[in-house]
């Protein structure tokens, strides 16, 4: 499992002190409710890891991952449902997208690697 010092150091990079911009156009008592949407086809990888992005940022952030790692889908395949304060799921998303996106495109990868090699 990924050392949670990566996330924190990860979110601190990101936002430093404070998302600035979603602090001056959204207040954190706005609650919503939020989707990660596979924007290509591919193998996931790395949805518990951005699970504990959100929940890093803020604990109180609902997090339900519809996929497993491994799971081949489509374009617009909604891979987790989000609930929680609107501004700490916005200043966490980057973070979260960017290891997903990253570990999914790696498995997409080589997933494709090992397609061609079977038989």
């Amino acid at each position: 499992m990924l050392d949670k010092k990566i996330i924190i150091a990860a979110l601190k990079e990101d936002i430093g002190k404070g998302d600035i911009t979603t602090k001056l156009l959204i207040s954190p008592k706005i609650k919503k409710e939020a989707i990660i949407l596979a924007k290509e086809k591919g193998v996931v990888c790395g949805i518990q890891i951005a699970g504990l992005v959100f929940k890093t940022a803020n604990r109180k952030i609902e997090f339900v991952p519809l996929v497993k790692d491994g799971y081949k889908v489509n374009k617009d395949t909604v891979l987790a449902k989000l609930y929680g304060s609107a501004s700490h799921i916005l200043s966490a998303e980057r973070v979260a997208l960017n290891f997903l996106g990253f570990l999914s495109g790696v498995a997409t990868y080589t997933n494709k690697f090992v397609t061609q090699i079977q038989g």
